[in-house]
């Protein structure tokens, strides 16, 4: 085998979270870093997922700082150009306001720029979550494969369906973030009272987000006997209201299978999406981008998949391993450099 490649079984699984609710609030919240640490001590895996991050992260910095540079330049020649019209009226920022607007525009750009590299590359973000699955014990969603640079169209169409339908969620949701800024609105004023529902329906729906992206939370979609989510019970329950909980489950028809399955876990998926916002930032986002899809299966389905570790034998996962070994030495070979082999009892 490829030194410094795991055999199944040789760490220890990562444990089931514990009862209490900010205990498992944590261990959502630490899932995706435990993966990134259980891949490290693959040396095989960890060496393809750096040199993923290393090319992802450099083109990131490369093209993102272009454009910054580009748009830095049009702007000053723009306001070089209009400095003497009197007809012109320039509003050039100054102090702490002009450098928050610079560093989050610049965030913004190159997170847009970083989205753009992912969409081209997402395949090596898959074989990096199917690595890291059999590296901590879940059965991958993904089947082994080559990735490749390329334009995906269907990936494209799909995350653009994704945004309508959060769009068409939030539309849908408007009146009950109304209805509760008017009610919290004599004890907090209206426009904290409306900051705090908007921060709270935000908060829901990326634990509805951060659950959608392992398949397992679809797996309720084709179920005609599913329930619809509690938010959507509660209110089919209130007579007077029973109208517009219609209407928001009709809105919501498409997220019912995430929104269904963070109900058991809400303290998990909240830890999970909590983390997922804290490395939001382009180039970590894309370092930390193939931990979420196995965080949030691990969650749904415990930190050994389906099975307890007790219960998968210890060549359940052996054969996709041998697919990736197999696969890593091909490529070295086509490069040129040499594989160290070692005795499968060294």
């Amino acid at each position: 085998m490829v030194a410094g490649a795991l055999t199944p079984g040789s760490l220890p699984p990562i444990p089931p979270p514990p009862a209490g609710r900010l205990q498992r609030f944590a261990w959502g919240f630490a899932l995706p870093f435990a993966v990134v640490r259980r891949t490290r001590r693959s040396e095989a895996d960890w060496r393809v997922w750096r040199r993923v991050a290393v090319v992802q992260g450099l083109v990131t910095l490369v093209v993102g700082s272009i454009v910054l540079g580009a748009t830095t330049l049009a702007i000053i020649a723009l306001v070089e150009h209009f400095r003497g019209n009197p007809n012109v009226k320039l509003n050039i920022g100054s102090g702490r306001s002009f450098v928050i607007e610079t560093v989050t525009g610049s965030i913004a750009l190159f997170g847009a720029v970083e989205w753009l590299v992912i969409a081209l590359s997402r395949q090596y973000h898959e074989q990096l979550t199917r690595r890291a699955s059999l590296v901590v014990g879940v059965e991958p969603e993904d089947a082994v494969k080559t990735p490749h640079v390329r334009l995906d169209l269907r990936w494209i169409g799909r995350r653009f369906k994704r945004w309508g339908r959060g769009v068409r969620v939030f539309v849908g949701v408007m009146p009950l973030i109304g209805t509760a800024s008017f009610v919290l609105s004599p004890l907090a004023g209206a426009q904290r009272a409306s900051g705090i529902a908007t921060f709270s329906w935000t908060i829901y729906w990326a634990m509805v987000l951060a659950c959608a992206k392992t398949a397992h939370a679809w797996r309720t979609e084709d179920d005609p006997g599913a329930k619809p989510p509690i938010l959507v019970r509660a209110l089919l329950r209130i007579p007077v209201i029973r109208l517009y909980g219609r209407f928001l489950g009709f809105m919501m028809r498409t997220s019912f299978p995430p929104a269904r399955e963070i109900e058991p876990r809400s303290w998990e998926f909240l830890g999970l999406a909590v983390a997922r916002t804290l490395v939001g930032l382009p180039i970590v986002y894309g370092f930390m981008r193939p931990t979420f899809p196995l965080a949030a299966a691990m969650v749904l389905l415990g930190p050994a998949g389906d099975a307890s570790a007790e219960e998968q034998p210890d060549n359940a996962f052996s054969g996709a391993r041998e697919l990736n070994r197999v696969e890593d030495e091909a490529r070295r070979a086509r490069a040129g450099v040499g594989v160290r082999v070692v005795a499968d009892g060294d």
